[in-house]
């Protein structure tokens, strides 16, 4: 998503096994303005409009406070632990799971 040419921020959603699974990043000047729960409200319903999920999970760093309470305003609950590479650093770093159930 841009705003006035800006790159805001990207995210998007895929198959995994059992569902769909999304991913969201974006640029350190627009943390803080709404502009994740508003993306994510949207693609939240045109991926359950769309297809047939069952649910849709995320994952964020545990240092990434922030993304997991973006994720509990869009109704996911945090369902575990896990570990998982972080490009920007170059290694594997603790991530916490969640999940939001189709309506």
């Amino acid at each position: 998503v841009f705003r006035a040419g800006e790159l805001v921020g990207a995210m998007g959603a895929t198959r995994d096994e059992t569902g769909g699974d999304m991913g969201y990043m974006f640029a350190r000047a627009h943390w803080g303005r709404g502009y994740a729960t508003e993306m994510g409200r949207a693609l939240i319903s045109a991926c359950f409009a769309r297809y047939a999920w069952p649910h849709i999970s995320a994952c964020v760093f545990e240092g990434n406070p922030a993304s997991g309470r973006v994720l509990a305003k869009l109704g996911f609950a945090e369902t575990g632990r896990c570990a998982g590479l972080c490009a920007a650093q170059g290694r594997d770093l603790p991530m916490r799971t969640f999940r939001r159930a189709r309506p």
